[in-house]
């Protein structure tokens, strides 16, 4: 009971320890690591600083006092601790590893009021509903994972996360009130089914490296345009009305729907527009679990494709890339014979390409490929994926008429092709 500073590390495991009480530790220098299945309560009321504490593995531990504790110099962990229904640590101020909070079923509260400095912060608690870190500037990386009840998160003066930036399984409302300006690498926001304003927080941003967006129910538009991203991958957002981006990017992937129980639960809207972007990598556009129809889909404002064009559609006849899209595998072009057997796409047009890696399509519709100015191919693949159909659309490729170059030919399941003179 008189132990006041330890330089290295303290390490209690026990089967059979009922409290842990230290009335006069001050310091410990090293780790304070704490582990007991029959521990009920955590009492340190003079710790102040800590080199790491650790608290794992307590089932019923269900009280936790650190109520002069300042500072860690390493990391705070708190994992399967499933009794423990509150966390308040009041003066803490400084975590410069990380703060880890994981598998405690019953904690729905947890408060740092005065924490400033944190290296990152890791949370997974499935019946947390509150969070609050009032006075928390910057972090390297903050993710809160398997939150679903969580409805109230108080960061009002988080500005920067020089690393990732991860809310995941969130039951959040909105995120208006985190105040982010920048983030030095991925920004990912995936199944908060309850979000519905998210374009507010993303505009706010002047700095950003990547963003993931899953499951977004949102029906207004997102600007990028100024934040200086390069990966963008959004899936299961069908209500997004406008995307507006940088000139240049590396990936952009946007996926409409990944899953729907039936035609009936798909959105309402045929197809997000995207604008700003001219140069880009790699693009991937799918949004074929659409009600609308739509003669034709065309992305005008691109003018460069250096490495693979995706695109996945139904409901639309015509698929339109204008521009000059070279040395792109051009792939995917997917249609739902058993949801919308009339408008699906009829015509892919590039009119300005001129030489690809790789042209390739799905489809049972598809009548033409509008390339006049491909000269060379690598690969030209021509394929229907479904076990019991055929397209019965397409009869030759008499628009390739520049085409000089392949190396390879692929056509499956096309049963009215019948002239092979192009080769």
């Amino acid at each position: 009971r008189s132990l006041r500073v330890v330089h290295r590390d303290i390490s209690l495991e026990s089967d059979v320890l009922e409290e842990v009480h230290f009335p006069l530790l001050q310091q410990v220098e090293g780790t304070l690591k704490l582990q007991s299945k029959s521990m009920r309560s955590l009492l340190l009321p003079g710790l102040s600083t800590s080199g790491s504490l650790i608290v794992m593995n307590c089932p019923i531990l269900s009280f936790v006092n650190l109520p002069v504790l300042k500072s860690v110099s390493k990391d705070l962990t708190i994992s399967t601790a499933p009794m423990l229904s509150d966390l308040k640590v009041r003066r803490l101020g400084r975590v410069s590893g990380t703060l880890s909070i994981k598998a405690s079923e019953s904690l729905q509260n947890v408060s740092f009021p005065s924490l400033e400095e944190v290296g990152s912060v890791s949370i997974s608690s499935p019946k947390m509903t509150d969070l609050s870190l009032p006075l928390l500037v910057t972090a390297e990386n903050v993710e809160l994972s398997n939150v679903p009840q969580l409805v109230r998160l108080s960061l009002p003066k988080l500005s920067e996360v020089t690393g990732d930036f991860l809310i995941s399984q969130a039951g959040l409302k909105s995120l208006s009130d985190i105040p982010l300006t920048k983030v030095g690498g991925k920004l990912s926001v995936m199944k908060v089914s309850n979000l519905f304003n998210l374009g507010l927080t993303l505009e706010a941003l002047t700095a950003v490296k990547s963003v993931v967006i899953d499951t977004y129910q949102g029906h207004e538009g997102i600007d990028l345009s100024h934040t200086g991203i390069t990966e963008l991958v959004i899936t299961d957002a069908p209500h997004l009305t406008s995307l507006a981006l940088p000139e240049s990017m590396d990936v952009v992937r946007l996926k409409g729907f990944s899953y729907v129980s039936s035609v009936e639960d798909a959105g309402t809207d045929a197809f997000t527009a995207v604008t700003g972007l001219k140069h880009v990598g790699e693009f991937s556009y799918n949004n074929y679990w659409t009600k609308k129809s739509t003669k034709e889909l065309s992305f005008p404002g691109i003018e460069t494709i250096s490495r693979k064009l995706e695109v996945s559609v139904a409901m639309v006849e015509k698929v339109s890339f204008p521009a000059n899209i070279y040395l792109s595998y051009i792939t995917q072009f997917y249609q739902q014979e058993d949801l919308h057997p009339v408008t699906d796409v009829h015509t892919l047009s590039c009119p300005l390409l001129t030489e690809a890696d790789g042209v390739g399509a799905n489809s049972v519709t598809l009548k033409t490929l509008d390339m006049p100015k491909l000269r060379r191919v690598d690969e030209l693949k021509l394929d229907c994926i479904y076990y019991t159909v055929h397209n019965d659309a397409m009869e030759d490729l008499s628009s390739l008429s520049s085409l000089k170059e392949v190396q390879r030919v692929h056509i499956s399941k096309y049963r009215a092709f019948r002239d092979y003179s192009f080769l």
